[in-house]
């Protein structure tokens, strides 16, 4: 039995309930004169992600919901995907927290990705 790949991952997960979602790179800063934050934002560009739990995902999209919700999200090992990027999806906008590569007998299969909720 051969050890699972990447495409693995691509040809089930990602093939049968990937979604495409928007990914902004983010490299924070703080100003030279005021020390706060200001966000660097790249060029969006599209990736496909799978959702872990779908319905929380569009749960967090009701109104009330409060940043911070999170959600986790896997992406293929070969997607750029670091802490601090935005995800867009609809109308929610997330927040990269933690980036987890996932090998198995030393392939790399995916990506876990943690996302809070942004507001405003």
């Amino acid at each position: 039995m051969a050890a699972p790949t990447k495409s693995d991952f691509e040809n089930g997960p990602l093939r049968d309930h990937g979604i495409t979602v928007s990914r902004t790179p983010n490299t924070p800063s703080e100003d030279n004169l005021t020390g706060d934050r200001q966000d660097n934002f790249g060029t969006p560009v599209n990736i496909s992600i799978v959702f872990e739990n779908p319905s929380i995902a569009r749960d967090l999209l009701q109104p009330g919901e409060t940043e911070n919700s999170t959600v986790r999200a896997f992406v293929s090992g070969d997607v750029t995907i670091e802490h601090e990027d935005l995800i867009t999806w609809n109308t929610a906008i997330f927040r990269v927290e933690t980036v987890s590569s996932q090998y198995f007998d030393g392939n790399l299969i995916f990506k876990t990705v943690m996302l809070s909720l942004r507001t405003g």
